[in-house]
């Protein structure tokens, strides 16, 4: 019970090391920048064995772009398995120089 409320209070007491500032991002998207090369819409193909030894094909469709000026990146994917949309998902992910710079004081 101990290492738990250890954990907890750890948790609770560096937990704004990791949060995003109050402060909507900064006008310089620098940190975004190595992103470039991935903007634009990607096509793939992949499989895995079923349990009874099958192999299943799945198609993945990616749209990766920039958005607010380059401050925020949105990938959108949607995943295939015979024709029909079996998964589909959004991720957003933005850059905070401030809390990189924490992050990597940790390490």
């Amino acid at each position: 019970m101990k290492p738990l409320i250890t954990s907890l209070l750890l948790f609770l007491f560096f937990n704004d090391i990791f949060a995003q500032s109050d402060v909507f991002q900064a006008n310089d998207p620098s940190g975004m920048a190595h992103w470039e090369p991935f903007i634009g819409q990607w096509k793939g193909i992949g499989w895995r064995l079923t349990e009874d030894g099958q192999q299943t094909e799945w198609h993945h469709a990616y749209t990766i772009q920039f958005k607010l000026e380059g401050r925020l990146l949105m990938l959108e994917n949607t995943t295939t398995v015979k024709g029909k949309v079996h998964h589909k998902s959004l991720i957003l992910a933005t850059y905070d120089a401030k809390a990189m710079a924490k992050f990597l004081l940790l390490l």
